[in-house]
């Protein structure tokens, strides 16, 4: 049995009464809609609207309009209309009637009459079969009438709050650890089909990782398709198939990947869509940033800085033939290379670093750059590496060079900003 639930509502769903000045017999129109309780996703029910209007709007064998619109992909099968013939004791001011309202769908409208009664005007108006279609996130009733009518234009929502088909919530334990996203179906068969049916759109700047993500289904028969959307902004969680019985599922060892460092942004805003209807269109959610500022430098400036931390080189960074040339010794260390393991050979002029299994050999006023790895056999391969510029000393008799080659042999990474003059050394963190 379908159950009425009486309220004041607003678009918060809030009491509200508005009240809207009207020339009409010195009196000021108003009009209250009270309008009711929670409603699932294409589901139909049934709303009661009750409007209610000053006495002295309307006089003796006058007649007016009220027209009703329900939001676009919303209808309703008929609005059955009361008007009662007293209003607490006094005669209601328009004629006691009862029936359809014409129209039908979307649309509908009723002529009141004038009865000259002393009491305020009371319709009560039930719409029945009222459904909603994919896509629409709440139901809104809109009073439209004439300039001069006594039933004054307003809107109020029917449901409370939005319509859904499915839930969603994320866990994870902290920054830069992986995200679980948990999917629950509010009903059977509520879940769309397409590849559209859910997305998870991140701002820009940011993308999903879902190289190691796990979808699974943990109740009910929503027929799913593989993630879709790796290494984009977007990520897709194909239907196949509707549910029969109303279907939980999950996506674990999702990560949220960012350009920005890791001193960064910790935490991102996801856009939760699709065709299907979510309860909440917004999740936040960690970050896990792909990289770690190691260190900063800039040309000219003996100061250099690692993780906020102030510190100093004997030989200022410099620029030679369009190149940026930093001390070796220094931007070894930040790689990882060990005070211990950074040799200077005088005899043939010969700088090695050496950090785990790889080594590393240069010669000052020579562009080729050793490369030794120790293999997991034991093993070691060698290769040469051709750079475009070759170690130099500099006045303070300490090896500079275009430190790229040797950054990226020791698995690290340089950015160069050219307008301020400054060599970032960055770390990949995955």
């Amino acid at each position: 049995m379908k159950r009425y639930w009486h309220g004041v509502v607003s678009a918060a769903l809030l009491a509200l009464v508005t009240v809207v000045a009207m020339p009409e017999v010195g009196q000021a129109a108003t009009y209250q809609v009270v309008s009711a309780a929670p409603v699932g996703a294409n589901e139909l029910f049934d709303r009661r609207v009750i409007v209610e209007v000053p006495a002295n709007a309307l006089a003796l064998g006058e007649t007016d309009q009220l027209h009703l619109r329900l939001n676009a992909d919303v209808s309703a099968r008929r609005i059955a209309y009361q008007i009662p013939a007293t209003v607490g004791g006094s005669t209601n001011m328009f004629v006691a009637a009862s029936g359809d309202m014409a129209g039908g769908n979307r649309t509908f409208s009723l002529t009141v009459t004038g009865s000259g009664g002393s009491g305020e005007g009371r319709i009560v108006l039930d719409l029945i079969d009222v459904q909603a279609e994919g896509g629409v996130r709440d139901v809104r009733l809109m009073i439209e009438s004439a300039p001069s009518s006594i039933f004054q234009p307003g809107e109020s929502t029917l449901t409370s709050g939005v319509l859904a088909d499915y839930a969603v919530a994320a866990t994870w334990s902290g920054v830069n650890e992986p995200v679980t996203l948990r999917f629950r179906e509010l009903k059977a068969g509520q879940i769309r089909t397409g590849s559209d049916s859910i997305t998870l759109q991140l701002p820009a700047g940011y993308t999903w990782d879902a190289r190691a993500a796990r979808l699974e289904r943990t109740e009910g028969n929503l027929e799913l398709g593989a993630l879709e959307g790796d290494g984009t902004g977007t990520l897709r969680v194909p239907v196949r198939q509707v549910s029969g019985r109303a279907t939980d599922f999950y996506i674990a060892n999702l990560r949220v990947r960012s350009a920005q460092f890791l001193e960064g942004a910790t935490h991102v805003t996801m856009q939760v869509g699709g065709t299907s209807r979510v309860t909440a269109n917004q999740l936040t959610l960690p970050v896990a940033p792909d990289r770690e500022k190691v260190a900063q430098f800039r040309m000219g400036d003996n100061t250099y800085t690692v993780r906020g931390q102030k510190l100093t080189v004997e030989t200022a960074p410099y620029i030679k033939d369009g190149r940026a040339y930093l001390p070796l010794r220094a931007v070894a260390e930040l790689c990882g290379v060990a005070a211990q393991d950074v040799r200077w050979e005088p005899r043939d002029q010969s700088i090695t670093l050496r950090q785990g299994d790889v080594t590393l050999r240069l010669v000052l006023g020579s562009r080729e750059m050793e490369v030794i790895k120790r293999q997991a056999d034991g093993k070691t391969a060698t290769s040469l590496v051709v750079m475009d510029a070759a170690p130099e000393l500099s006045k303070e008799m300490r090896t500079c060079l275009p430190i790229r080659w040797v950054v990226e042999a020791l698995g690290r990474e340089v950015i160069w900003d050219e307008t301020q003059g400054q060599v970032t050394i960055v770390r990949r963190l995955f």
